[in-house]
């Protein structure tokens, strides 16, 4: 389920972008979270707006990587519960 559609993502920037607006005002104004619309400007600003609309395709890994990664883990000291937690 897709919170917000790719729409709203594209009305709330234009309206960022063409007006006098602040991110704050425009959150309160569609009653979305600041941090949200932030996060939106700042994703069109660096891709454009391909990175409003929501990925259709699940993204999938080789079994030849899967077993790389497993292999990287193996051959190194550090442990894989240790490396999740500095993500």
């Amino acid at each position: 389920m897709v919170k917000y559609s790719s729409e709203l993502k594209a009305e709330v920037v234009s309206e960022y972008l063409q007006g006098d607006i602040s991110i704050s005002l425009l959150s309160k104004k569609r009653n979305l979270p600041r941090i949200q619309v932030g996060r939106w400007i700042q994703n069109f600003r660096l891709s454009g707006a391909d990175a409003l609309k929501r990925r259709r395709v699940k993204r999938s890994f080789s079994v030849e990587f899967k077993v790389d990664v497993i292999n990287y883990y193996q051959t190194h000291d550090e442990n894989f519960s240790r490396s999740i937690r500095k993500i």
